[in-house]
């Protein structure tokens, strides 16, 4: 938990009012402490404002400014009809203009200085059992959307469906980091302000590291295949490298549409049961039975020595033990 101290401006806007104070304040301060301050010092109705303070529990400031201040800041609503809103802006100290400024916000994603190296990464479908997977080689410097058209590629996936990267960080909270993916004519098909990037700028470089190995994938929003991308290797670029390669994999992509993880397995029990009441309408949905161990996309197969021994080990990334 951090005790450092912060500056913020503080707007009172609406209401015919638009009044702004600076604040030093510590990150561990309660939102509700500290808005106790600001009604003071506006000398705000505290009885108007009584739900909104009732709402705020004891929240520290720190779950607002993730970063150490490096926030867009945040807004609270001081009535229900929004026409008075409070603002809380950071602030640095700027000594060459000799007065506080507000902070740019930093990006949640930061573009990486780094060589161009090899990839390992082993995907796979999350909630599904056997497990349903693939390995691949891809250079670190493919985006993020060209990994979408890899994953497509080795799982035969129709590519048809919303899809969009996601991972986890933890600052002074867990929070989700989300990466849009776009739509096929390289459009973005959901509003941006839910994101915090889109998969054509990010490579994966800048995300992937010894310390961020795991990042999520989903596709179709409706069946929400969730796919686990995993960091096991890094391995120095070499010159003629063809990527991506799938050097490795298990079992068949479940066919598009079938209702997901649970969907996928009734179907598997309904097509060895004859006597099932769905069996005939799903066989014919299915255009025939379904072999789910039968991969249908092309694998260069190689096993974990002949990978290290043909790229060469380099990284402190150690791989873990996997079936095979």
């Amino acid at each position: 938990m951090n005790s450092k101290e912060i500056n913020v401006k503080v707007k009172i806007i609406g209401n015919d009012s638009n009044q702004e104070k600076i604040f030093t304040t510590s990150l561990t301060t309660t939102l509700k402490k500290f808005m106790n301050i600001i009604l003071k010092e506006f000398d705000l109705n505290k009885n108007k404002v009584a739900r909104v303070l009732r709402n705020l529990g004891n929240i520290p400031l720190f779950s607002f400014f993730i970063h150490d201040s490096s926030s867009e800041g945040f807004t609270i609503n001081l009535d229900r009809n929004k026409d008075i809103q409070l603002k809380v802006i950071p602030l640095k100290y700027s000594k060459k203009e000799k007065k506080y400024i507000e902070l740019e916000p930093e990006p949640t994603i930061r573009k990486r200085n780094v060589p161009k190296q090899i990839y390992q990464l082993k995907i796979l479908i999350k909630y599904i059992s056997p497990p349903i997977w693939r390995r691949i080689l891809i250079s670190n410097h493919s985006t993020f959307a060209e990994l979408h058209d890899v994953i497509q590629k080795f799982f035969d996936w129709g590519n048809y469906h919303l899809h969009e990267f996601y991972y986890y960080i933890q600052d002074y909270i867990r929070r989700q980091i989300r990466i849009q993916g776009l739509d096929i004519d390289g459009s973005l098909p959901l509003n941006s302000d839910f994101y915090d990037a889109r998969e054509d700028d990010i490579r994966l470089c800048d995300v992937f590291s010894t310390e961020q190995r795991v990042v999520n994938y989903l596709y179709d929003f409706g069946d929400n295949w969730e796919h686990n991308i995993k960091l096991e290797k890094i391995f120095p670029y070499k010159d003629g490298f063809q990527s991506p390669l799938c050097v490795g994999g298990r079992r068949a992509t479940p066919p598009e549409d079938c209702g997901g993880s649970y969907g996928y397995q009734e179907i598997l029990e309904i097509q060895e049961n004859k006597k099932h009441p769905q069996y005939k309408e799903t066989i014919t949905w299915l255009g025939g039975k379904f072999n789910p161990n039968k991969i249908r996309t092309q694998i260069i197969k190689m096993t974990p020595r002949e990978i290290e021994r043909k790229f060469g080990f380099n990284s402190e990334v150690r791989i873990e033990k996997s079936q095979h």
